[in-house]
């Protein structure tokens, strides 16, 4: 009856480990050592300089030097941002967007500075051979677990290029083994560093520099990697978009994520896809989030690895234990959504089916394929998402107003649009959640995609239970303080919406009484 899991996916490795126990059957991958290219183009430069030295010096025709490295400020014309066809803007901010800063909601992130941190970008250019060579010495010597002075130095090179459009254009034009150790540099950075290891701007803007440099290479951290033979595979889900496959042994099951290729979808795009999600993944830690064991690639797979867990999702679960207590879920689910948003990350995909029970008893959240980080004023892509309907139909009962009324799907000529996923849209996918926790009903259960899309925006929202006698009330639990709380998060305006944070203070959640056992993964 219990859940259970490898004893080799025990825990997501430490991107510092390279040793693995004596009885796993799981081996790391070597790391990337430093090639004889970094040594030989090292080399090259030093002779060319020599031979330059002792040539007969002739007279430069002047040229004109190149312009200052750009140092971000306040001006958001300095700003990457999408092109204008992709430019989205949330409804909520549209009246304000010509009146200057928009007004500020509890659910957006501070505007410190666009600069992501404290950092001036050298008029010179950074020092990549010195960058290069720093990465190269300490993939050879293996990483230190502590933070010492090579890592300070590392942190002085890198700043400078983050807080620097055309130094961060050149930082993503490194490709082959350079990509590959600078990728393993701002892993171990993320993971070692007293700063970037919490909540902030800069570990935004190294989180963003390793997904964008990762995705553009289709590179991963070698820590990532998983070896291990894959036999036996059985179906556990299946979608448009993704398949989700059993496999291992009894004692040591293990779920693959795979993304499918289609029409709409290549090779490349379904890694990419993987990629991004595996880096966001590997980089958000919580009791209440789906741990992270790592990618497996075959020569015509790539999976992400997470444990197998045997009560399936919150829905499944609901239908097999409907006397559990309800409420300690939801503040589960919570509780994950608040670590993610407090780490400036937006899931964009919260609904029962993306959430999993441990066997005992708590709720975790999974599936960050549509996540992004919500400060899209650090160097980054856009801070859009497309929602297909042929290949996403299951998410438009979560999609907040906002959302459904930038989509207009059903009148448009196109079948992806591009659409915002903010902070608040995730609480109003999570009214969605606990709505269908205290009733056992699906939101919008007897309304078409076009109904929601047309319906919403304009205030359409499931009704409470008017019978007493209902289910809702004599088997979920549903009372008026908890109707009040999905009310709120389904309100129209996303600024009038709580957080997280907020609905986390709310006395039902705060009376509860938790007997349930910490989760453990068995060893």
């Amino acid at each position: 009856m219990g859940c259970t899991q490898s004893r080799f996916f025990q825990t997501p490795l430490s991107p510092l480990s390279s040793a693995t126990s004596a009885d796993s059957e799981l081996v790391l991958l070597p790391p990337t050592r430093p090639t004889e290219t970094h040594r030989t183009k090292s080399k090259a430069r030093a002779s060319s300089k020599s031979a330059t030295d002792r040539s007969p010096k002739k007279k430069r025709t002047p040229t004109k030097r190149n312009a200052p490295s750009e140092k971000l400020d306040t001006n958001h014309e300095k700003i990457p941002q999408c092109t204008e066809k992709q430019q989205v803007v949330p409804l909520h901010l549209a009246a304000t967007k010509n009146s200057g800063t928009p007004s500020m909601s509890r659910h957006e992130t501070p505007r410190l500075s666009t600069t992501p941190f404290n950092a001036t970008p050298r008029d010179d250019g950074p020092q990549w051979t010195l960058l290069i060579d720093l990465v190269a010495t300490l993939q050879a010597s293996g990483y230190p677990r502590a933070w010492n002075k090579e890592a300070k130095t590392l942190t002085k090179l890198f700043d400078p290029i983050l807080a620097s459009r055309g130094l961060y254009k050149n930082l993503l034009e490194h490709t082959g083994d350079e990509a590959q150790l600078i990728i393993e540099a701002l892993q171990w950075l993320l993971v070692s560093h007293p700063s970037l290891g919490k909540e902030g701007r800069r570990r935004c803007a190294y989180l963003q520099a390793l997904v964008r440099l990762g995705g553009k290479c289709e590179m991963i951290p070698q820590s990532y990697r998983r070896d291990f033979q894959i036999e036996d595979r059985v179906i556990l889900f299946q979608s448009p978009i993704v398949d989700i496959y059993k496999t291992g042994q009894p004692g040591r099951w293990v779920c693959l994520k795979q993304y499918r290729v289609n029409p709409k979808v290549t090779v490349d795009s379904a890694k990419k896809l993987s990629i991004r999600e595996a880096i966001f993944w590997f980089n958000h830690k919580h009791d209440n989030v789906l741990p992270f064991l790592g990618v497996v690639e075959t020569r015509s797979a790539f999976y992400l690895v997470s444990p197998y867990f045997e009560f399936g999702t919150l829905a499944d679960y609901l239908k097999t234990s409907p006397a559990v207590n309800r409420g300690l879920l939801v503040r589960d689910v919570t509780s994950g959504l608040e670590y993610f948003h407090s780490h400036n990350f937006v899931h964009a995909d919260i609904k029962p089916q993306n959430i999993f029970m441990h066997v005992s008893g708590r709720a975790v959240l999974a599936d960050l394929g549509l996540s992004r980080l919500s400060d899209s004023n650090i160097l980054s892509w856009p801070s859009v998402q497309t929602i297909d309907p042929q290949l996403a139909p299951g998410i438009f009962p979560w999609l907040a107003p906002e959302i459904l009324a930038l989509t207009d799907i059903i009148e448009s000529d196109k079948n992806a649009r591009l659409v915002v996923f903010t902070f608040a849209s995730d609480v109003y996918a999570l009214g969605g959640v606990i709505y269908e926790v205290f009733t056992g009903l699906r939101p919008f259960n007897d309304f078409s995609i076009k109904k929601i899309v047309h319906g919403v925006p304009e205030g359409a929202r499931p009704q409470k239970p008017k019978n007493p006698d209902a289910a809702a009330y004599t088997l979920c639990g549903l009372t008026d303080d908890i109707w009040k709380v999905i009310e709120q998060c389904w309100h129209g305006d996303p600024k009038a919406r709580p957080t997280a944070k907020d609905l986390l203070q709310e006395p039902f959640f705060v009376n509860l009484q938790d007997g349930r056992p910490p989760i453990r993964y068995e060893s």
